[in-house]
């Protein structure tokens, strides 16, 4: 049985303890975005029951940590942050464009007006 002391959304923290080395099966939907810290290391979560998500504990009491993260998120983020550059540097390179177009008949208008 877990003592859970915070259940939030995408994240849930608590503690067990365990009369023997073994598994705890958690009523919380198993997904590969969750990560697990038990004790204060990096474990692997498993699937359980069909969909519900298993976690290993050692003897004794255990810190349980899991936090979700949507998977491909980070290189989402890249992936935005790369486009918006680009479509800012094309904005940049078309703006230039035009202000030298604008400046050579700009120029020319004032070379034959003087003719």
């Amino acid at each position: 049985m877990i003592d859970v002391s915070i259940f939030e959304d995408g994240y849930l923290k608590g503690s067990c303890e365990a009369a023997e080395d073994g598994y705890v099966l958690l009523t919380v939907p198993y997904h590969e975005g969750w990560e697990l810290v038990i004790n204060g290391e990096e474990k692997e979560a498993g699937r359980g029951a069909g969909a519900l998500t298993v976690v290993p504990v050692e003897k004794g009491v255990n810190q349980i940590e899991m936090r979700f993260q949507i998977p491909g998120v980070g290189i989402g983020r890249a992936v935005s942050a790369g486009a918006a550059a680009l479509l800012i540097l094309l904005i940049y390179i078309e703006s230039r464009k035009k202000e030298r177009v604008h400046h050579v008949k700009r120029k020319d208008f004032i070379d034959r007006s003087m003719l």
